[in-house]
């Protein structure tokens, strides 16, 4: 069945699809669905407001405001169209923006859950609400400057083997004497080779 509605996306049915598949964490398939619907449908504005969420969940926090704005009014009253908006505007840190969508969310139904607790989250901790995103500074490398020559480790954790010496003290100090000249004559030394 769910081949059957992606494949008649000229049906109006194809944003309650892509609705489920946002459901089922499917946002690129929920997207593709949604772009090629709204392609045969153009003014479907509940396709749109879907898309807009598709984005944000997908972390393209500029294309759902794009999309999300740009149904805005035909939707002002919707809930989901002020909520995402509200997220939106909270993940970029414009705590202000995001404020004025999330009481307007509490305006059209003052029971939405959502919406009160972001309202309560940004006036008792604007700071920590925001969602700003901050680059990450990575941790110097410390570097130990290291001498050639020098022991790597402690002179305990080295071990060391002596050998036990093989002859006394005495015979390894022994006198030798110089050698001495040959007596033998050059001459008997060059007798032909045969």
């Amino acid at each position: 069945m769910p081949d059957e509605l992606a494949i008649d996306s000229g049906a109006l049915i194809f944003a309650t699809l892509a609705d489920v598949y946002l459901s089922s964490g499917m946002v690129d398939e929920a997207i593709s669905i949604l772009q090629d619907g709204l392609s045969r449908n153009p003014t479907y504005t509940l396709a749109k407001i879907i898309l807009g969420r598709a984005y944000y969940m997908k972390g393209d926090i500029k294309e759902a405001i794009k999309i999300l704005e740009g149904t805005y009014d035909d939707a002002k009253d919707s809930e989901n169209t002020n909520l995402y908006l509200g997220h939106c505007y909270k993940k970029l840190g414009e705590i202000d923006k995001a404020m004025k969508y999330y009481e307007t969310v509490h305006k059209i139904n003052p029971e939405n859950k959502e919406a009160k607790q972001e309202i309560e989250a940004l006036k008792t901790e604007p700071v920590k609400a925001a969602e700003v995103k901050v680059e990450e500074v990575p941790e110097p490398v410390r570097v130990e400057e290291v001498k050639v020559g020098e022991p790597t480790q402690p002179m305990e954790a080295a071990e060391v083997k002596v050998e036990e010496p093989t002859q006394p003290m005495e015979a390894a100090e022994e006198k030798v004497e110089e050698p001495t000249e040959f007596e033998v004559p050059l001459e008997s030394l060059k007798k032909p080779v045969n």
